[in-house]
């Protein structure tokens, strides 16, 4: 339970998503994406983070995609560890992925939730790193395609 009232919204583009984060900042209502929500919950609950608004991910088509495509595999911000897990579609992000936690809270953990999140543990990013990956970025100027780069992550 999260001890304080916020405001819910869930668009169904990223387009949308990257708008309404926009328009709640600029109201000052500290918004966060919201994919697993592990990360929200326990935060929240100690009293560390008081988001005003939370958008959630979950409906954008984009965001859930777990597949091949032309010999890419493609994954989503809102796929959680352990449907990355039980695809072992890469082996070493599946072994990485399953190192977090039990298998009841990989089951809510998002890839994007592991790889962006405030706490330390960013297991699954170890995999990425070692792999010839890209990632696409949704912004206010669109999405923009770029290498997965090792610096921001170790400034943290």
């Amino acid at each position: 339970m999260i001890p304080f009232d916020f405001e819910y919204y869930k668009p169904t583009s990223a387009r949308e998503a990257v708008s309404l984060f926009n328009t709640l900042n600029s109201q000052g209502k500290k918004p966060v994406y919201y994919g697993g929500g592990t990360e929200i919950i326990s935060f929240s609950r100690l009293y560390q983070l008081y988001p005003k608004a939370v958008i959630d991910i979950k409906g954008i088509p984009e965001c859930n995609v777990l597949e091949f495509q032309n010999d890419h595999l493609i994954i989503g911000a809102a796929v959680t560890l352990t449907q990355i897990q039980e695809s072992n579609f890469y082996p070493l992000l599946s072994w990485c992925g399953g190192r977090v936690a039990d298998h009841t809270i990989r089951n809510k953990i998002t890839l994007g939730g592991n790889i962006c999140a405030k706490i330390p543990y960013r297991e699954s990013i170890l995999a990425f790193l070692v792999s010839d990956c890209e990632v696409v970025i949704e912004g206010v100027n669109g999405a923009r395609r770029d290498y997965l780069k090792l610096l921001p992550f170790i400034r943290g």
